[in-house]
């Protein structure tokens, strides 16, 4: 019947989508769009063409982009009928003054969750909504990295729709492998991967808790001061206004690196420098000298890089055969090398990375950006992103 819509429940469901999100995004289609499917019913008549029942009148090429302008708007104007202006803005206001002695952070998390629960919408419509009242240290709260909320943190300069802090693992090991200008910043170690973000490797904006790093509170609160900024930049060409035609951009594109140089890297390679200066030649000494420096143990070193003790001590015998990439890997990361320390126990063992090989890149790039992370750390990852893990028994198996 006209003026009826018809919601497929199980898909629905399936999904997640909010029943009230659906109906009002058709509504915005039968109310706003009404025009331009009618002329393109007009036009498919006038050709003959066949039209499909419960199918959208409008048809369009590769190149054409008004049915993605069409949805883009009923994306973007359906969280704002859910959430009108004038009555959203006192609910925030109410809920500002209700949490306002709580650190900022974790006040604007209550807001929104509040927000979210009293209109029914997704925590991420919440937040956006929020921040167009003008609540915009907001912007960078319920932010998510390899499909896991990272803890909220504020930025003192106001982002650009198309800037991020926050940057997904595998995204990372694609950039690194694209951008020379970030490989060879994160090659020299002054960068962390911590939380979703690149942050400068600083113990006053990096610390440990239960043996991983994390960010500080002052990180949190100042990241613009210590985290790398992405910029997405749209890859599709330059899109022209036509008249008549609905003109909301998608916004993707590839991402651009961004960066300021920290000073903090020269006492850093003074440091390494020195340590070059004593190290032994061979592999089995040198991991042995690692071990001295640091007055690691082989029972500890074992535990933390999920070794048998047996393995590891064969490793330190300059007389043996020379390890395997991933029980190289997996010392360096019990020992939380430097990524020019890491480099060197691979060159020693005649290892190299190579930038085809998928899991390799992706052990090139934790090295140079997750040295103070945890193997278990690293193994999350790792089975997160597809590859299998450092696994003890896979790695005892040399002994």
């Amino acid at each position: 019947a006209a003026n009826t819509i018809l919601i497929d429940i199980e898909a629905q469901q399936a999904h997640g989508c909010n029943v009230n999100d659906i109906i009002i995004h058709e509504c915005v289609h039968a109310y706003e769009h009404y025009l331009f499917y009618y002329l393109q019913k007009i036009c498919l008549s006038n050709n003959m063409a066949e039209i499909p029942e419960f199918e959208d009148y409008a048809e369009c090429t590769a190149d054409d982009k008004t049915l993605q302008w069409i949805e883009h708007q009923a994306i973007h104007l359906s969280p704002r009928i859910r959430m009108p202006l004038a009555q959203t803005a006192v609910k925030a206001a109410e809920l500002y003054d209700k949490y306002s002695g709580m650190p900022e952070t974790i006040a604007y998390e209550r807001i929104i969750d509040d927000l979210s629960e009293f209109y029914d919408v997704p925590k991420i419509t919440a937040r956006n909504r929020l921040v167009e009242l003008g609540y915009t240290h907001a912007e960078n709260i319920r932010r998510f990295a390899n499909g896991k909320a990272v803890p909220g943190f504020i930025s003192s300069v106001r982002l650009e729709w198309n800037q991020t802090y926050t940057i997904d693992f595998m995204k990372l090991v694609n950039e690194y492998q694209r951008n020379d200008d970030l490989r060879e910043l994160l090659d020299s170690g002054q960068y962390l991967y911590v939380e979703g973000h690149l942050c400068l490797n600083d113990d006053k904006y990096i610390w440990m808790r239960n043996n991983s790093p994390c960010l500080s509170g002052y990180a949190r609160s100042h990241i613009d001061e210590c985290c790398i900024l992405f910029t997405l930049i749209n890859d599709s060409g330059t899109d022209k206004y036509v008249p008549g035609v609905l003109n909301c951009k998608a916004r993707r594109g590839a991402k651009k690196f961004l960066y300021e140089v920290s000073g903090n890297a020269v006492e850093q390679f003074k440091s390494i420098q020195k340590i070059f200066k004593e190290m032994p030649a061979l592999f089995g000494e040198t991991l042995t000298y690692h071990m001295t420096n640091i007055n690691m143990t082989v029972e500890k070193l074992a535990e933390l890089s999920l070794m048998s003790e047996r393995t590891i001590t064969r490793m330190r015998n300059p007389k043996n055969k020379l390890p395997s990439l991933e029980s190289i890997i997996a010392v360096s990361v019990g020992l939380s090398l430097y990524p020019e320390l890491s480099s060197d126990l691979l060159q020693k063992a005649d290892v190299k990375l190579h930038a085809d090989v998928p899991l390799e890149m992706c052990y090139q790039v934790m090295l140079r950006t997750m040295y103070r992370d945890s193997i278990q750390t690293w193994n999350d990852f790792l089975c997160s992103n597809g590859f299998y893990p450092l696994r003890e028994d896979k790695l005892a198996a040399e002994a």
